[in-house]
């Protein structure tokens, strides 16, 4: 029963074979955006998990205006690390990193 079955889908593909290819087109481009979405979250959130205490770790931003224009930046000064690890009791190291 099954080799009749899909001696029934063959020939229905080949009879009706641009819409086959349009069907197959869109399920491998589906299966293709979802197969990426899963590899770029599990890529954003795999960062860190060496190190033991992951959770306790972030990240300083700048928020403000520049000519005219909002903008945010992973930039801060070198002055910012000696203020927030003075300043704020809970920080326990502050760590700037230079590209």
């Amino acid at each position: 029963m099954k080799h009749y079955n899909l001696k029934i889908a063959i020939r229905n593909a080949r009879k009706n074979g641009i819409l086959t290819f349009a069907k197959l087109f869109g399920l491998s481009t589906s299966f293709a955006a979802i197969l990426f979405a899963a590899c770029y979250v599990y890529y954003a959130t795999s960062f860190d998990k060496c190190i033991p205490e992951y959770n306790h770790i972030y990240r300083c931003l700048m928020q403000g205006m520049l000519n005219g224009r909002d903008a945010d930046f992973a930039v801060t000064s070198p002055q910012m690390a000696k203020a927030i690890s003075s300043g704020i009791p809970e920080i326990e190291e502050a760590l700037r990193i230079l590209d």
